[in-house]
């Protein structure tokens, strides 16, 4: 995992995503979106949304199990 404090240096972490204790704690599966950071916000943020593990297979009928409700937003501090 990378993190920035400025979006323009990256730093590549050393622990796990989300302090995992094993791969069945990453989440993973998200999709981005750059977007205004707030109401009437000049700056933007970094919003993910999706789940864990999902198929991307719309054919599939447990699909929607696969999909959690999480948003995420990732932003400088005013």
């Amino acid at each position: 995992m990378w993190s920035s404090e400025d979006g323009a240096i990256w730093d590549k972490e050393t622990g796990s995503p989300w302090n995992a204790k094993s791969k069945d704690g990453i989440r993973y599966d998200y999709d981005s979106v750059v977007a205004p950071s707030g109401s009437g916000a000049t700056d933007e943020a970094i919003f993910t949304f999706g789940g864990d593990r999902e198929t991307f297979n719309f054919f599939d009928p447990t699909q929607w199990r696969n999909v959690e409700d999480d948003v995420w937003r990732f932003a400088l501090e005013p």
